[in-house]
């Protein structure tokens, strides 16, 4: 309890990794359950809406009018509808972190030894379902997909994401801090950051793990001096390097993106994205409605992209291609402009980055994480679906309150 007496919302943070093992029924019910206490706690006087948070707040709510009104003209109206209302939940759930999760030093140091003991053991299960065929639960490999491992979260192959997200800040921390830690600690933690590359290499996810690859290397250059970044980045390298040349299935996955890129055309991705392509030169202004993608692609029209039958899948597997295809030019406009409006935010407060900042090295680390999901290409979750969107929101409700409270560290 004594971790709960600062602030009896910090719970919500504690239990969210363990809330993401759930269905997502589960994590629906945890988002919509702060959504529901933002509300009441602004109803009852208890939220205070500053200038800066009151233009992103102004700025998502354009976004959100625009996708519900247009849901009106999509084909397929109900699911376009439904889905867009519920989009809220998310914003709310990022404004409920903002303005009531205490982010203290004894709370943050608590959370991030909570964070690795969830990530380390999750980690260790993954391993040893990639050595044995089998996890802790009994949990196998997709018949398939037999070359890629999820764990804990059985058949969903979305255990990359997980580890993406979640142990990509906690890893900029411990590289930030390292030269502070104890040789106990400093044995541990990186011990904890093998583990933690191991096996997100082998849940087979080639965009998580290039993310991932790709975060510690900028994490290496923004906080380590030259000499400490050529060190560590070559011990990393030989590292990485083992790793895919060790493991049958991380070269058997890595063997079919060659062949897959080498005959584009026939590459899954590619197809989905031309796809996306053909539907949106027929809606450019305002998109076919959201979850509609899935509903007026048609594969039994050619694509004449690829001169193949056209490939569709429940969403178009890229960030801006959704964006286009479901909402049109000007929802991407209009979304663009409150990502301009987030980083507008982070300009105006980014004191939080000065160089003796205590939160500095785990801030560095969610911003990667936000930067990733804004970078255009590259494959991904949907944007309107509740797993891969509810870790977008909590990294960026961490860090919209890390960047209020910045000035008081």
């Amino acid at each position: 309890m004594s971790l709960l007496k600062e602030n009896k919302y910090n719970i919500f943070i504690y239990i969210f990794p363990i809330i993401l093992l759930s269905r997502s029924a589960t994590l629906n019910f945890y988002i919509v359950s702060m959504s529901i206490l933002l509300f009441y706690q602004y109803f009852s006087g208890k939220v205070k809406i500053d200038y800066d948070i009151k233009k992103l707040i102004i700025s998502f709510f354009i976004f959100y009018i625009y996708i519900i009104s247009a849901s009106f003209f999509a084909e397929h109206q109900t699911s376009a509808l439904k889905s867009a209302v519920s989009q809220i939940r998310f914003f709310l759930f990022s404004l409920f972190i903002y303005f009531f999760i205490n982010f203290n030093q004894k709370f943050f140091f608590n959370l991030i030894k909570f964070y690795q003991i969830i990530l380390f053991l999750f980690s260790i299960d993954l391993i040893f379902q990639s050595i044995f065929g089998y996890n802790v639960l009994n949990f196998k490999p997709s018949v398939d997909n037999p070359n890629r491992y999820s764990g804990l979260f059985s058949a969903e192959l979305v255990a990359g994401t997980f580890l993406f997200f979640l142990s990509i800040p906690v890893v900029s921390h411990i590289i930030g801090n390292f030269k502070n830690f104890y040789l106990n600690e400093k044995i541990y933690n990186f011990f904890f950051m093998i583990v933690i590359s191991l096996a997100i290499i082998q849940t087979g996810d080639r965009m998580a793990t290039l993310m991932y690859l790709s975060s510690i290397f900028l994490i290496f250059l923004l906080e380590l001096s030259l000499k400490k970044f050529l060190g560590l980045f070559l011990v990393f390298f030989i590292f990485v390097v083992i790793i895919f040349n060790t493991f049958s299935n991380v070269q058997k996955r890595y063997t079919n993106l060659h062949n897959d890129l080498s005959d584009l055309k026939n590459f899954g991705y590619y197809r989905l994205f031309s796809s996306s392509i053909n539907i949106w030169k027929e809606n450019k202004f305002f998109g076919v409605g959201l979850k509609n993608y899935r509903k007026v692609c048609n594969t039994n029209v050619p694509d004449n992209h690829t001169n193949l039958p056209t490939l569709c899948s429940t969403h178009p597997h890229n960030s801006l291609l959704e964006l286009l295809v479901e909402t049109g030019l000007i929802g991407l406009i209009l979304f663009k402009i409150f990502i301009i409006s987030v980083i507008n935010f982070i300009y105006q407060k980014k004191n939080l980055f000065r160089e003796k900042n205590f939160f500095k090295p785990y801030s560095i680390g969610l911003l990667i994480t936000l930067f990733f999901f804004i970078w255009p290409i590259k494959s991904s979750g949907s944007m309107f679906t509740t797993f891969y969107m509810s870790f977008v929101w909590f990294n960026l409700g961490l860090l919209l309150c890390l960047l209020k409270k910045n000035d008081k560290y």
